[in-house]
């Protein structure tokens, strides 16, 4: 017995080792994620820049981790069970925050970068409200690119 669809013509089969991956990635990343932003907000205050990266980084990891369970039914089941537009919807969502994480990780390390080897000269760059424009804008980046991947553009 085969457990695959056709659409449009075409067979599709369902991906087990993503589901398994993906599943491993929700089931270890949504409780996880959800800690650190309630230890990040709770117990340290968002007045150095690392920290505010580091909570836009948790939270861009956790709307990713949102966008996994559709991608997990489909590859185990090989069928989208919604309409065009949700899986438009999830994949810009997947897209987005795949590249938020890597740009936050990359400001974690510039930030580093410059308070190790220029402390006293990147001091009034490394500011909380340069690094809230900076998140910002990393947000406001990341949408605009996956406009034209869409099919909504």
């Amino acid at each position: 017995m085969s457990n695959n669809t056709e659409q449009n013509g075409i067979a599709v089969y369902p991906n087990t080792a993503y589901a398994l991956v993906f599943g491993s990635v929700m089931a270890l990343g949504l409780p996880l994620n959800a800690v650190s932003l309630w230890i990040f907000l709770r117990f340290h205050s968002l007045k150095s820049t690392n920290a505010v990266f580091m909570v836009n980084l948790v939270i861009s990891d956790l709307l990713l981790v949102i966008s996994l369970p559709m991608r997990i039914y489909f590859y185990a089941t090989g069928t989208w069970p919604l309409n065009s537009m949700w899986c438009i919807w999830i994949t810009m969502l997947f897209r987005n925050n795949i590249r938020s994480s890597s740009i936050f990780i990359t400001f974690i390390c510039v930030d580093r970068l410059l308070a190790v080897v220029y402390p006293l000269t990147s001091r009034h760059l490394r500011t909380p409200s340069n690094a809230w424009k900076a998140a910002a804008l990393v947000w406001l980046f990341v949408v605009v690119v996956n406009i034209p991947e869409s099919d909504i553009g």
